[in-house]
């Protein structure tokens, strides 16, 4: 797509010199694209180190943050941890024991009422 805006750009130029005799030799034109190139280049790489740099400066205060919000916490202690964690293993086993026996039922309903 740039090559043909590049061509058109390049024709309508030839076409302006044509009409005022001053006709640009094709390699003149080729620097001013590559100088343009570079220009560009330049651009991109300062908007890129620019980026980096406030990156780099919100990530140190993400950080930062993080640890000042772990250090406010209140951690259990290794009991109420261990009380907390048993509660959570019974009560995911009540429920697999509850949906295995639920399943059971409904298999057994399930075969009286289609024969399979």
């Amino acid at each position: 797509m740039r090559d043909v805006r590049l061509r058109a750009s390049q024709d309508a130029e030839e076409a302006a010199d044509r009409e005022e005799g001053e006709a640009e030799t094709p390699r003149t034109r080729e620097e001013g694209v590559e100088e343009a190139d570079e220009d560009l280049g330049k651009k991109i790489q300062a908007a890129r180190e620019a980026r980096a740099s406030t990156m780099d400066a919100e990530k140190t205060g993400y950080a930062q943050q993080v640890l000042e919000e772990l250090q406010r916490v209140e951690w259990p202690g290794a009991g109420a941890a261990f009380t907390r964690t048993l509660l959570v293993i019974s009560i995911v086993g009540g429920a697999g024991a509850l949906l295995l026996v639920l399943n059971a039922a409904l298999a057994q309903v399930s075969e009286r009422l289609f024969g399979l």
